[in-house]
């Protein structure tokens, strides 16, 4: 399973969804996103894996220059 997280240019969370196979051929599931959004795929979410995708998206936001989740300050 992957989490599949959609961000914007500042690390904020606006779009995610939880994907049991994601083909090769398709890089995500988020067909209309312009060039100011970027997209982290979490292979093994590991903990993620049973959360809520909306806590998800209230705690965490995406670290631009390390291309993770981390805690919302």
């Amino acid at each position: 399973m992957h989490i599949v997280i959609a961000y914007d240019k500042d690390g904020n969370i606006f779009r995610i969804a939880k994907v049991h196979h994601l083909p090769k051929d398709i890089p995500h599931p988020f067909a209309d996103l312009t060039k100011e959004h970027d997209v982290l795929s979490i292979e093994k979410p590991g903990d993620l894996q049973e959360a809520n995708l909306l806590d998800i998206q209230r705690r965490f936001r995406v670290d631009l220059k390390r291309k993770k989740l981390v805690p919302k300050e």
